[in-house]
């Protein structure tokens, strides 16, 4: 379906580099999104690479330095850069706006992925139309941002669960953007089966079949609870004497880790999407131990059930909406390290024709998280 004319796009995401083959999820969504579009619209994103390339992606990001004022020189000479921990997507949102502001650029449609961007972009862009693409329920926590929600025109949400946040947030403030469901989905080679990658790799950590093999994927953020498993497997009591590998994914670091006589932790550091799914295929349990509000609908939970993995996962956020009211591996207590062996333990005593089950019940779950015709979509905000 092409749009009656060519539309002027602009994607306002910066805390990852846009990337099809990216080891992060929301870029990758992100990239398809821009892979979709792009024949119809000209399109406008950021790259902070002086190399960037993406052969799947055939515009070329605006490619910026990030902008250093005085006061931040002096601040990373006198190596207080360090101390308060300024992050690098700090500068490059202060960047790209300084960008945008000089350019006085005009754009029909905006997507942004950060709600702090949205009184900028509000000002700048008084006409455009700005689509929130949410795919965080902590940023509606920060009172600052949440204050900005009713600039936008649309919020694109994979659950209904941070919609219905957002309106009890607001109350008694009526929520005026229009509430669309855009669900996340999972990168075509999760449903791949590499076979011969899944061997490389099992004999790489020397993994035999007897082996029972968990995975969590999630960067080593407190809020992505990863000392939660920590906790959990070196209180774990194995009276079968079963050997248990746990792959530790989305970190950088590399290497190994004897938790327990029987519990080794496996770290492959940061991997493709292609690789990250012969990890997935190669484990039979997943570990969702994330906390507080800070998930929504993570890709990560998507991915593994794509993989045909049967997680135990934290009920916060939107993962009750995602997996079902009555799945029976929610940890209802995601910082009770007991509940979390209690769980790990009921998983492993868990007969094969019940896990086929409940993988067959997460899976029907899931085609609901599939990829979407952006361009329609876009089609029926636009006209």
């Amino acid at each position: 379906m092409k749009l009656s004319r060519m539309n002027k796009l602009l994607i306002c995401y910066y805390d990852h580099e846009i990337n099809t083959r990216s080891v992060m999820s929301i870029p990758r969504l992100v990239s398809d999104v821009i892979k979709d579009l792009e024949p119809f619209f000209e399109v406008t994103f950021f790259s902070f690479l002086y190399d960037y390339q993406d052969s799947l992606i055939k515009t070329k990001p605006v490619s910026l330095k990030i902008e250093w004022n005085d006061k931040f020189k002096k601040k990373f000479v006198n190596t207080v850069l360090q101390k308060i921990k300024i992050k690098d997507a700090f500068l490059k949102r202060k960047t790209i706006h300084s960008y945008l502001k000089k350019q006085k650029e005009f754009f029909d449609t905006i997507i942004v992925l950060g709600l702090d961007d949205v009184d900028f972009l509000r000002t700048c862009f008084p006409a455009a139309k700005i689509i929130y693409w949410i795919h965080g329920i902590s940023a509606i926590y920060k009172k600052e941002y949440l204050q900005q929600i009713n600039k936008i025109d649309f919020l694109w949400s994979p659950t209904v669960a941070v919609y219905k946040k957002i309106v009890n947030e607001l109350h008694p403030v009526v929520f005026t953007a229009e509430f669309q469901l855009f669900p996340n989905w999972a990168d075509p080679c999760f449903s791949v089966y590499n076979e011969n990658l899944i061997t490389e790799l099992r004999h790489k950590h020397q993994i035999n079949k007897e082996e029972k093999v968990f995975i969590f994927c999630g960067g080593n953020i407190k809020l992505k609870g990863s000392f939660i498993l920590q906790k959990a497997f070196r209180r774990f009591s194995n009276n079968a004497g079963e050997k248990i590998v746990v792959f530790i994914a989305g970190e950088p670091v590399k290497g190994e880790e004897l938790i327990t006589e029987h519990v080794r932790f496996v770290y492959p550091g940061l991997i493709p999407p292609e690789t990250l799914a012969a990890y997935y295929q190669a484990s039979a349990f997943g570990l969702f131990p994330s906390l507080g509000g800070y998930e929504h609908a993570p890709l990560t939970l998507i991915e593994m059930i794509a993989c045909n993995v049967l997680p135990v996962a934290a009920d916060v956020g939107g993962i009750k909406e995602m997996l079902g009211a009555d799945y029976p591996m929610l940890v209802d207590a995601p910082h009770s390290v007991d509940e979390w062996v209690s769980k790990i333990q009921q998983l492993l005593a868990m007969d094969l024709q019940n896990r086929n089950a409940l993988i067959s019940f997460l899976r029907n779950k899931m085609q609901q998280y599939s990829r979407k015709d952006t361009v329609k979509i876009m089609n029926s905000i636009i006209f």
